[in-house]
């Protein structure tokens, strides 16, 4: 029940970006973001649960309408919680020199200019964190020698992009 109502949630969100009429663009944008986010979210829970239905959810929000890899993605996010905060390893944290998003200060003993400043430009940056994702996971998917190479997933990415650039 909840996966039905999640997918009509999804589809209105879709069906109201696109035929919305083109004076209508800032609500369309809003719309899109939203689409987007809930496609992160839904392939989030997707695959953390288990069973061919998750599967199937887990690649139709995320590589085919959400337009990331889950196979990136879920490497990513078990490395994030069996290490989490840890900054060798998680890399939810490791944003230096751009962002520093844990409480001590660099080993110097000072704040550094950066990250000094950063409470002026670390939303614009939190903004492009999903386009950053998206590329980051589609040149993980492509990559020459791959191992863990999944077709379908593959497939469905290269279905994406045309789709949501048209």
């Amino acid at each position: 029940l909840r996966e039905i109502a999640s997918g009509i949630t999804q589809l209105a969100l879709f069906a109201a970006t696109v035929w919305l009429p083109p004076a209508w663009w800032p609500l369309a944008i809003l719309l899109f973001a939203i689409f987007l986010v809930r496609c992160g979210w839904l392939t989030h829970d997707n695959c953390h649960e288990k069973g061919p239905l998750a599967k199937t959810l887990a690649y139709l929000y995320g590589p085919f309408l959400g337009g990331t890899s889950i196979t990136w993605w879920s490497r990513k996010h078990n490395i994030h919680h069996l290490f989490t905060n840890h900054e060798q390893h998680d890399d939810d944290i490791r944003q230096e020199p751009l962002l520093s998003l844990h409480p001590k200060p660099p080993q110097s003993g000072r704040p550094d200019g950066l990250r000094h400043f950063q409470h002026y430009y670390y939303l614009f940056l939190f903004a492009l964190l999903g386009f950053a994702w998206r590329l980051i996971s589609l040149i993980d998917t492509f990559r020459p020698g791959f191992r863990e190479k999944n077709y379908v997933e593959a497939s469905l990415l290269v279905i994406h992009y045309p789709i949501m650039f048209a």
